[in-house]
C-alpha cells in the first residue's frame, strides 16, 4: 500500500485567493495535496481518509491512476526534499480540476449564516458552565 503525499513537480499555477479575490501563484505540489481530499469530500460527503492510497482508490479517475502510481514509485526512492520533473499529464489534470471547482464554486449560492448571535449564546453558556 502506498502511503504519504504525492509530489507532482513544481509547476506554478494561478489561483484566486478566496478572501481577497486576487490572483496568487501556488505550487502544483500544494494544489494536488488539496485536490484529492476536496474530491473525496464532494463525492463521499464525509471527511477524507489520511492514507493517500485510499484517496486514489476512492476518487481518482482511472485514466490518471497509472501516471500517479508511476510518480509515487519514483517518489519512494527519492530523497524527501528532492524535486522531480514536471509531469504534463498530471499538471493538466490538476489545472482541469481547479477550473471545474472554480466554476462550481462560482455557481453556488452563498448560504453562510450572517447572524452569529445563537453561536455567541452557546459559547457564552459553555464558558459560564466551565468557569462557575
Amino acid at each position: 500500500m502506498i502511503v504519504g503525499h504525492l509530489l507532482a513537480g513544481v509547476r506554478i499555477l494561478p489561483f484566486v485567493n478566496a478572501t481577497s479575490g486576487s490572483l496568487v501563484a501556488v505550487s502544483a505540489i500544494i494544489l494536488k495535496n488539496i485536490l484529492y481530499p476536496v474530491e473525496w469530500i464532494e463525492q463521499k460527503k464525509c471527511p477524507p481518509p489520511v492514507l493517500f492510497q485510499s484517496l486514489v482508490d476512492g476518487v481518482l479517475e482511472d485514466k490518471m491512476k497509472a501516471p500517479i502510481e508511476a510518480l509515487v514509485k519514483k517518489k519512494m526512492i527519492m530523497v524527501e526534499a528532492q524535486k522531480g520533473e514536471r509531469i504534463d499529464r498530471i499538471d493538466d489534470y490538476i489545472a482541469e480540476k481547479l477550473l471545474y471547482y472554480k466554476q462550481k464554486l462560482n455557481s453556488m449560492e452563498d448560504d453562510r449564516e450572517g447572524d452569529w448571535e445563537k453561536l455567541n449564546q452557546v459559547f457564552l453558556a459553555m464558558l459560564k458552565k466551565d468557569f462557575l
